[in-house]
């Protein structure tokens, strides 16, 4: 019965053209905050994205939903970061961040442009990102370097 009815639902918003940012709005996911990593609203959210992607072939995604909705990438990844330290809501997050980091390696990011595109610092002062945004950046290199196989073992030649 539930699943039905919240078909019916998402039909509805479809016919209505309720774009995906309007529906991560309708269901209030920004007031949520972190909870809404757990949140059966977001599992909501990601139906509707499968059912707007088919029916209007888009290329929407729950991150880029929540990226506008929390006000900005950066914003999203340093509430991911923040959700992934919370016992009840680090696998959720970790894999919203998973997605978040696939997302900036099609973009062509690497841990740098994670720090200058992102977190927009500066490229001369590096040095002076925050100890959170170079987490995730170093978090969005490991990611990077075993999605690439970039070998992290250096084997000496011998002469």
């Amino acid at each position: 019965m539930a699943t039905r009815l919240q078909s019916q639902q998402l039909e509805g918003w479809l016919k209505s053209g309720k774009s995906v940012d309007d529906v991560y709005a309708l269901l209030k996911l920004k007031q949520d905050g972190l909870a809404a990593s757990v949140s059966r609203k977001l599992e909501m959210l990601d139906d509707y994205i499968k059912l707007f992607n088919r029916e209007k072939s888009a290329d929407e995604s729950v991150v880029k939903a929540m990226a506008t909705g929390f006000g900005g990438e950066d914003k999203l990844a340093t509430a991911l970061e923040n959700a992934r330290r919370h016992p009840l809501m680090n696998a959720k997050a970790t894999k919203l961040q998973n997605a978040q980091f696939a997302q900036w390696l099609d973009e062509g990011y690497d841990s740098i442009s994670v720090l200058t595109k992102v977190f927009k610092v500066e490229d001369a002062s590096l040095a002076g990102a925050s100890r959170l945004q170079k987490s995730i950046a170093n978090q969005f290199k490991a990611f990077y370097e075993r999605d690439m196989r970039v070998p992290n073992v250096v084997n000496p030649r011998r002469s």
